[in-house]
């Protein structure tokens, strides 16, 4: 089984796929994303505006469910495998994921109490610590669910692999940007004060971040512990924060995706090292050794 299965991806770099025309292109990211818009209306629909924990992870589950059957149906019809999003090896996609996540952490935790050290915002806790980690520990499944999976395989993984089948890679960053942006604003996520200057970067860190990591660990893990940080500390009233858009732009967004950005760029420079040096020949040119019978 495992020498099939490297027999047929050998016969795939052998054979790539064709690059779509310009029209199939439009096709397909047009068809893609009225999925995306019809899947997020059909689970929003089941959340009402005090939804319980369970209708959550209901609205969750469907979405996920629809957004992977989506995406099973695009694959077939362009004769592609999973690596189109950024799904390759799936031991490197949650190395990926966790280092994603916990890069994210050692970065936000230090910098939010820095802030909070030199008065430039305040926490506190608004009502006790069970209920908050009774509600942190439905909100982790819950995020995953409703945004950073589905989101993340949909726009970064499909719709970014397959305009970059047609475009250069960081033009491709922008255009799922833009889609991102769009299908944000169709399902009515762009209401709430802020996300217009927030949306446009976030989908530009996170695909940035399917770039230089190449793989969709990458922008999943920062996508969940982003997302679920934020909702846990501003959405669920366990905390009063003074001065939360410091915390959200300094410590959530702008010093962590300078950090991955460097990190990854280190990361991919030590692979093209690396790289380089295996596609190098050989300099010793010293007669092999002759043995005798």
């Amino acid at each position: 089984m495992q020498e099939h299965r490297h027999n047929q991806h050998r016969m795939a770099l052998q054979h790539p796929p064709s690059r779509p025309s310009t029209a199939g292109l439009l096709l397909r990211v047009a068809a893609v994303l009225l999925a995306c818009i019809a899947i997020w209306k059909i689970g929003m629909a089941l959340l009402p505006g005090m939804s319980t924990p369970a209708q959550r992870l209901l609205a969750g589950t469907i979405i996920t469910a629809l957004a992977c059957g989506t995406l099973a149906m695009a694959l077939r019809m362009d004769r592609l495998d999973a690596s189109l999003l950024g799904l390759g090896r799936i031991r490197d996609v949650l190395i990926g994921a966790f280092a994603g996540a916990g890069l994210w952490l050692l970065t936000a935790l230090p910098a939010t109490v820095l802030l909070l050290w030199l008065g430039l915002a305040s926490v506190q806790l608004a009502s006790d610590w069970p209920s908050a980690l009774a509600t942190l520990a439905i909100l982790i499944p819950a995020v995953l669910l409703i945004e950073a999976i589905p989101e993340e395989l949909l726009f970064r993984g499909y719709l970014q692999g397959t305009l970059a089948r047609r475009l250069s890679p960081w033009l491709s960053v922008i255009a799922q940007a833009v889609l991102f942006v769009s299908f944000a604003w169709a399902i009515g996520a762009t209401a709430a004060p802020g996300q217009w200057s927030f949306l446009p970067g976030f989908a530009l860190i996170l695909g940035g971040l399917r770039l230089l990591g190449g793989n969709l660990g990458w922008p999943i893990g920062f996508h969940a512990a982003l997302m679920i940080a934020t909702q846990w500390l501003l959405a669920h009233g366990h905390f009063s924060v003074g001065n939360a858009m410091v915390i959200q732009a300094i410590a959530f967004v702008a010093l962590p995706s300078a950090v991955y950005g460097v990190v990854l760029s280190i990361r991919a420079a030590g692979k093209a090292g690396r790289a380089c040096a295996d596609a190098a020949p050989s300099n010793d040119t010293r007669p092999a050794r002759k043995t005798g019978a």
